[in-house]
């Protein structure tokens, strides 16, 4: 009786077992079901995002072309205004001499010069006075055409620096909206491509190319700032100061989603500009005076707001975040050179 009893009890039992787990694998918590879904997600994520990097590459190289052409333009502007500079402080050095020889011939005009010739004794004195008088007179028409040939190239710089800019308007402007294109595609995919690694395979040419062309840029233009650096952007710093990869890393990677501001960490004088879309992308220098300069690198031409030559002030808006060059996620490429060579950027940052 006894165990017919505890057989009907055990009966009972896995039925309602049975019967409680069904409803449970209905409901969709059956692991391999699950499993098969999160599988099927990440597979359908991969593929927007592949496709997000595509449509980005396409655009890229379309904004690429775009900035080789103002980026050349600006490589002309930049040595117009390097000779317009040059002039500039030659007619400074000029001005005093040219005043002073404007007084002097006022003073002495061709009367007196013809009175000085016939106070002559004799022929061989006059030739003497004849010749003193004409070295004299060709020192000053010298001072005053080389001082009127400088102003005269200083217009000429002038206005060739105004036509490059002029010739590159329409071309910075299809640059900007094909920017924006990509704005707008980033925008739209935000939380895709923030699974991008944010990694640059530059080459040691690029690397060497860029320190020597920085060390000659700011041998030409002197700034004066306080020493004393800030953050140039927003963002988090995701590759430090170091050997990364078996290569060094000559500055940090502060990475944050594009078009986010980028700020001159001191005050200064730019002293280079450069297109290298193989490479750094766009990238600007500035001289802060002391053997001290910081570089920006990978931004879009299209939004730096400094050419070379300007004063700028600590905290002032220069560009913003882009993707140009050999970079494989928004993100500024910011370093520190002291005496022509890279440092960490973090020694002088708050």
């Amino acid at each position: 009786m006894k165990r017919e009893l505890l057989v009907g009890v055990l009966a009972v039992s896995l039925a309602f077992s049975t019967w409680v787990a069904e409803p449970a694998f209905a409901t969709g918590t059956n692991p391999e079901k699950k499993l098969k879904e999160i599988q099927q997600d990440k597979k359908k994520a991969k593929t927007d995002l592949n496709k997000t990097q595509a449509e980005l590459n396409e655009k890229k190289k379309k904004l690429q072309a775009l900035e080789e052409q103002v980026g050349k333009l600006d490589e002309q502007i930049a040595s117009h205004t390097k000779k317009l500079l040059d002039n500039q402080k030659l007619l400074e050095k000029q001005d005093k001499q040219f005043k002073e020889t404007l007084v002097r011939m006022y003073q002495k005009n061709e009367l007196d010069y013809t009175a000085q010739l016939l106070a002559s004794d004799s022929f061989s004195e006059f030739l003497t006075r004849y010749e003193t008088l004409r070295v004299i007179l060709k020192r000053e028409r010298a001072i005053l055409e080389g001082y009127i040939e400088t102003k005269n190239k200083i217009e000429k710089e002038k206005a060739a620096v105004e036509a490059k800019k002029e010739k590159q308007a329409p071309i910075l402007k299809a640059a900007q909206k094909e920017y924006q294109s990509i704005k707008s595609v980033l925008a739209k995919q935000t939380n895709n491509l923030e699974k991008l690694e944010h990694q640059e395979e530059l080459t040691k040419e690029a690397i060497e190319e860029k320190n020597r062309l920085v060390r000659e840029a700011n041998g030409m233009y002197s700034g004066r700032g306080t020493g004393v650096l800030q953050w140039p952007a927003n963002g988090k710093v995701t590759s430090g100061y170091g050997w990364r990869s078996g290569r060094m890393h000559e500055g940090i990677d502060v990475a944050n989603s594009i078009g986010t501001p980028i700020y001159a960490a001191d005050s200064g004088t730019v002293s280079l500009t450069k297109s290298n879309p193989g490479g750094y992308g766009y990238y600007v220098v500035i001289n802060h005076g002391n053997g001290l300069s910081t570089l920006y690198a990978h931004m879009y031409r299209s939004t730096v707001t400094v050419s070379v030559g300007d004063k700028v002030r600590k905290g002032q808006r220069i560009a913003s975040i882009g993707n140009n060059g050999r970079s494989s996620g928004p993100h500024l490429h910011f370093e520190v050179h002291k005496n022509g060579n890279p440092v960490d950027p973090m020694k002088y940052l708050p």
